[in-house]
Order: structure tokens, then C-alpha cells, then sequence
């Protein structure tokens, strides 16, 4: 329903080694996330584990299908920090040049 009327779509696809590790990370770290309620730790669990490794597989075919169906849809897949200062550095200058016309 969003991705219909969005001009820009980004994918952030981090290696999976990386998103456990900023899992356990933040499940170490113990402290409060913005995105959680007061209370609500973070918590490791096999389910997340079997959900996370899974993630890839399950939504490849619907990334696949995206740009045939909104073809007018811009898809980007963010897969490193590298990737992601580009994209950002892109997006500024995108940003720049669009208020000077």
C-alpha cells in the first residue's frame, strides 16, 4: 500500500553475521531503546534467531516482483555502511539542488 505512492524505497540488507551482532549488542548493552516501552529489554530468543536468518529467503521474491509491478518506484539496497554514506551523500545533494530550483 505505501511502496504504491513512494518515489524512493530503500532496503537496508545487512549481512546477517552483522545484524546478529548489533542484536546481542544491544541486548549487552541493556540500555533503553526509543523504540521499545520502559521495561520492555531487549531479549534474544531462537525464534528471533530462526526469524532473522530466514528473513533474506522469505522476502526475496516479493523485492523481485516490486519493480515490475511499480515500475516508476525507485528500489535502493543498502547492504553497508559504505553503501549507506553514499546513499546518504546522494540524497544531500539531491536535497541541495532541488531548493535552488
Amino acid at each position: 500500500m505505501r511502496y504504491q505512492r513512494a518515489e524512493l524505497c530503500i532496503y537496508f540488507n545487512y549481512p546477517r553475521p552483522l545484524c546478529y551482532w548489533r542484536a546481542f549488542k544491544r541486548r549487552w548493552a541493556n540500555k533503553p531503546e526509543a523504540s521499545r516501552p520502559l521495561g520492555c529489554p531487549e531479549q534474544i530468543t531462537w525464534k528471533l534467531l530462526r526469524y532473522m536468518w530466514g528473513f533474506a529467503h522469505r522476502v526475496a521474491p516479493k523485492l523481485a516482483a516490486l519493480p515490475q509491478q511499480y515500475p516508476r518506484v525507485v528500489l535502493v539496497e543498502v547492504r553497508s555502511a559504505k553503501d549507506l554514506a553514499e546513499l546518504k551523500q546522494q540524497l544531500s545533494a539531491l536535497t541541495v539542488n532541488r531548493s535552488y530550483t
